[in-house]
């Protein structure tokens, strides 16, 4: 879904119109894709979300926590859910969270003495979580993920529920909680998932990106028009 501003709904007819006539669309997730099937698109393709993996997975400047250690990383705006994540927060371990700017290199330490990584987003009328790229980000070090059901990387398909996090309604402290309960109090668990993470993002990466716009200009024809330089993906 989309939000729901005036802007929104009143670029509703002429956004179905786009879908309908595009020789192609590319979007970010298949739960994108649906939603632009379902409004007459064809030939859509998908490029997956992606971050530089081989970056985001050097091995940290720190080891991890001893203690028990979430990690929120984010603005400090309504819709990210903050609130909802310290309502839940009951004390076990230590709660991090990061709203301002940082540098990548140490955002990845964070990443890495991090347990879990936290995504609560929640759904306004004015926002909805396209995706969430530091879930890519963490998933590099081995980050397992809570996510709420609004988060893009949830609906697309990266974060698997039980496999590498686990997915929580969003704006419900005590499902998050007890999800946060969850995995502090069966560490071997929450290593497991974030090991399955680590195999997961592999697949979101630039050059399945770079392929997923490929597609799309191929299925349009546009591979023939000798003005169309490809990258070497």
């Amino acid at each position: 879904a989309t939000p729901r501003t005036p802007a929104h709904l009143a670029a509703a007819p002429l956004m179905r119109r786009i879908y309908r006539t595009a020789d192609a669309v590319v979007t970010y997730g298949d739960h994108v894709s649906a939603y632009v099937k379902r409004r007459g698109a064809r030939r859509v393709h998908v490029a997956p979300q992606s971050v530089d993996n081989a970056f985001w997975s050097e091995p940290s400047e720190e080891p991890p926590a001893d203690e028990f250690t979430a990690l929120f990383v984010g603005r400090d705006a309504p819709e990210k859910g903050l609130a909802t994540l310290r309502a839940a927060w009951d004390g076990q371990g230590r709660l991090e969270v990061v709203t301002g700017g940082r540098e990548r290199a140490e955002l990845r330490n964070f990443y890495a003495r991090a347990h879990v990584l936290v995504v609560p987003s929640l759904r306004t009328g004015s926002f909805r979580e396209p995706w969430g790229l530091v879930v890519n980000e963490a998933m590099n070090q081995r980050t397992a993920i809570i996510a709420s059901d609004e988060v893009g990387a949830a609906a697309g398909g990266l974060v698997r529920h039980g496999r590498n996090g686990l997915v929580v309604p969003a704006g419900d402290p005590a499902a998050l909680a007890a999800a946060l309960g969850r995995v502090a109090g069966d560490l071997p668990l929450c290593a497991r998932l974030g090991l399955h993470g680590v195999r997961d993002v592999r697949a979101f990466n630039h050059a399945a990106w770079a392929d997923g716009f490929a597609a799309a200009l191929r299925s349009a024809g546009l591979d023939r028009d000798p003005l169309v330089a490809w990258p070497d993906a």
